[in-house]
This record gives structure tokens, C-alpha cells and sequence, in this order.
């Protein structure tokens, strides 16, 4: 995998960007990444995955790694980057750049309780796989 922090509307696996990007971040430590998306490209996947404790997921890919992002053994792998992109977004110099990060003490814990019990979870199977223009058209 390129990118140990998921990028928005980027490829989970290779950080090939498959939405057409509107804005970018312009500040540290996000300058350059995705801000604002609009429509996916060609080449955007989602792949709705059941998680352990019953809920689902979806997340974005490319289609050079979509048989990849559907085999079991590639699972761990593709849920420590989702993590990883939890841990770093919970980051106070990344929650003060993000309109939709948590900033009250009370939503913080709301947030750090979430990563807790993602730390228990993990991506079981895959439910579907569909182009994004799919599934936003």
C-alpha cells in the first residue's frame, strides 16, 4: 500500500486520485489533499465491505487495485489504513484544519470512544462491489 493515511477520494490501496478534485487543503499538515470532490472519475470504485461487529463500510479504489482490494489477506492491511487515517485525523493540528473534526472536549471523547472500538474491529467480507458513478449518478 502507498499511504499508511487514506486519502478522500483517492484509492485506498495506491493514492491514485479517482474524484474529480474542486479544492485542496492550503495549509499544513493537509496542504495539497483533497478538500472539496466533485464527480468520480472512470476509474472510481466502491466496495462495501461487512465489518466484525455487523456494520458496514465503504471505501474508494482504483480499478488497478480492485481484485486486490477483494481478496481476504489484503483485509488487514486495508483496515490499519483506515485506522491510521482515524489516529492522524484525531491530531489536534489536523482537527483545527477539518470543518468536520471534532473540536468540543465532548465530541472528542464521542471520537476517541469511536477509535477504540474500531481498534476491535476488522473488515470481514466484501458485500459489494459498483462503479461510484454508480451509485452517486
Amino acid at each position: 500500500m502507498t499511504s499508511k493515511v487514506k486519502r478522500v477520494g483517492c484509492c485506498t490501496i495506491c493514492d491514485k486520485k479517482v474524484f474529480e478534485v474542486k479544492e485542496v487543503f492550503n495549509k499544513a499538515p493537509m496542504e495539497g489533499w483533497p478538500r472539496r470532490l466533485g464527480k468520480p472519475t472512470d476509474d472510481a470504485w466502491r466496495i462495501d465491505y461487512i465489518m466484525l461487529d455487523g456494520s458496514h463500510i465503504h471505501l474508494t479504489f482504483c480499478t488497478e487495485c480492485l481484485e486486490t482490494a477483494q481478496q481476504p489477506e489484503t483485509y488487514p492491511a486495508l483496515w490499519n489504513s483506515v485506522l491510521q487515517t482515524f489516529i492522524w485525523e484525531s491530531q489536534p493540528e489536523v482537527r483545527r484544519i477539518m470543518p468536520c473534526a471534532a473540536h468540543t472536549p465532548k465530541q472528542q471523547e464521542a471520537f476517541d470512544q469511536f477509535i477504540e472500538a474500531q481498534m476491535k474491529n476488522a473488515l470481514v467480507s466484501v458485500l459489494v462491489a459498483q462503479k461510484w458513478s454508480d451509485v452517486i449518478a
